[in-house]
């Protein structure tokens, strides 16, 4: 069931619905052929899936939200007669949430990705000497040794020593560039 409700599945389900209601139009309005509504009905049915999900969820959260307001609207619009303009509402609505499930769904892949670029451990000069800690343990005024090949731990600034590191990961550079004292490194 949980399929039904995927990102993809609800976006190829709206362009579906969209055909159908275009379908509808066409031979209604254009070609005088009359289908009783008959594919604007496919297309709400479709839509009200989708709608009536989204619905449902904000109302066991107790939100009253555009998802209800959406599903209702559809409803109302068809009761009164006009199941194409419930169907263009919904089309619009689910279309919409598909794509923005899929760049969420895509932002959260590519999130991942980055922070798995992470290193795991930075060396930081406590004393005379390099000692490995966590990334996240480093604070403002930290000396870190990053070697050649290295990812940089954090954000910082270069303080000795000249190098070339690849940040195409961040800056979408394509070469490795050089640094030295004084350039910004980022994590």
């Amino acid at each position: 069931m949980d399929r039904l409700f995927a990102p993809r599945v609800q976006l190829v389900a709206a362009i579906f619905a969209g055909l159908l209601l275009a379908a509808g139009f066409i031979l209604t309005s254009l070609l005088k052929i009359n289908t009783h509504h008959a594919l604007e009905w496919a297309s709400l049915a479709i839509g009200l899936v989708y709608g009536l999900k989204a619905a449902a969820d904000s109302l066991r959260e107790k939100n009253f939200d555009i998802d209800v307001l959406m599903a209702v609207a559809a409803i109302l619009a068809a009761y009164v007669g006009h199941p194409e303009e419930g169907a263009l509402l919904l089309f619009l609505f689910v279309l919409a949430g598909a794509l923005e499930d899929l760049a969420m769904e895509r932002t959260r892949r590519e999130v991942e990705a980055l922070h798995k670029l992470m290193p795991a451990e930075a060396l930081v000069k406590r004393g005379t000497e390099y000692l490995p800690v966590a990334p996240e343990t480093l604070v403002v005024g930290d000396i870190v040794r990053i070697r050649p090949g290295e990812r940089v731990p954090a954000d910082c600034s270069v303080t000795e020593g000249i190098s070339s590191f690849d940040q195409s990961a961040i800056t979408g550079e394509s070469m490795p560039r050089d640094v030295k004292p004084g350039d910004e490194l980022f994590a």
